[in-house]
């Protein structure tokens, strides 16, 4: 009997865009690393013994399951859209690591109540006509499937976003 979490891709690592994937800077990077979580990588692939998934890769399965994960475009520029993102992830409780309007680029740490698993949520704001785009990954610090946990951090964040700019 398959339970809605045998459904689920086996990945850890979600993002709006896997076509230019959305960067972490070094010092999350080395942040992770400090706390021994697994490496970040754009060419992940479900490991064999994975049913349909193995060998696919997380691009593949997030879009054959995942078909709502898609960036935001706000008429905002982008420092403030930026700022925007910021705000949003506060208000989800997420702890703000990285605020830069003038980059467009915003970390954010989520430490889960059950389990205490930790995710890191990366955003990428670029131009798009008169206003921007916001991309967003967020990935798992743990080699375990995330239950679509990313996926829901994703679109937590965007649907924030998008309430606060609408």
């Amino acid at each position: 009997q398959a339970t809605m979490k045998d459904q689920l891709p086996p990945i850890n690592d979600v993002q709006t865009d896997w076509a230019l994937p959305v960067a972490f800077t070094e010092k999350a990077l080395r942040e992770r690393e400090h706390h021994g979580a697994i490496r970040v990588r754009d060419d992940a692939v479900v490991p064999e013994g994975n049913g349909e998934w193995s060998g696919m890769s997380f691009a593949e399965a997030q879009a054959k399951f995942y078909i709502y994960i898609k960036p935001l475009v706000v008429k905002q520029a982008p420092p403030q859209a930026t700022l925007a993102a910021a705000e949003a992830a506060r208000r989800l409780g997420w702890d703000v690591m990285l605020e830069s309007p003038p980059e467009g680029m915003m970390e954010a740490v989520y430490h889960t109540p059950w389990y205490d698993l930790v995710y890191d949520i990366a955003v990428r704001v670029t131009p798009e006509g008169q206003g921007s785009r916001i991309d967003v990954r967020s990935t798992s610090r743990t080699n375990d499937r995330d239950m679509g946990e990313s996926a829901t951090q994703i679109k937590q964040l965007i649907d924030e976003i998008a309430l606060e700019l609408r």
